[in-house]
């Protein structure tokens, strides 16, 4: 029952994906990586699925990588279960195969997008949400946009549903 103000904040959700884009072009600008790269140069903990798969592939959504999405539905995991980043990453790199081969088709997919946070983190041996902070919101001037880390935590002034739990404490209800 609190009404919005021109201080609520909202989760952009995949709109962010246009931030995480601009660190990758701004590394690229740097000179750090380049978007031809292979993604298997900065995680080389993906499989060899026998085809390129480019920085550039997963900005585009053509790298042929399955959403972690439906991944993890097929794995029993229910709409709003937390799941880390470590868990996420576990998924992708035990993908035996391609929805098709890089560059030939377009699939939306979160899965590359959170490829290029981990990348970001490895090129600049910083955490993906302190980088961003410093690199892309504060030039920006978005002093009130942060990273979700911590999909549980209660956060002041979000614009989300929040849930009672028996110890008169409340908790994010993530979605």
């Amino acid at each position: 029952d609190i009404p919005n103000t021109d201080t609520t904040l909202f989760n952009i959700a995949s709109i962010s994906k246009q931030l995480t884009a601009m660190g990758i072009i701004t590394l690229q600008l740097d000179g750090k990586l380049s978007v031809d790269d292979d993604i298997r140069k900065y995680l080389p903990e993906m499989p060899d699925f026998g085809h390129k798969i480019t920085i550039r592939h997963l900005l585009h959504h053509t790298s042929g990588l399955r959403d972690f999405y439906s991944m993890l539905s097929l794995a029993g995991w229910r709409q709003g279960d937390p799941a880390s980043a470590e868990d996420l990453f576990r998924f992708i790199v035990n993908q035996k195969e391609l929805n098709f081969n890089p560059g030939e088709e377009y699939l939306y997919s979160n899965t590359g997008y959170m490829l290029m946070a981990k990348i970001i983190e490895i090129v600049t041996g910083e955490n993906f949400k302190d980088w961003m902070h410093e690199r892309i919101f504060l030039p920006l001037g978005m002093k009130d946009t942060y990273i979700e880390d911590e999909s549980t935590r209660v956060v002041k002034g979000n614009a989300t549903s929040y849930i009672l739990q028996t110890d008169k404490r409340y908790q994010r209800a993530v979605e």
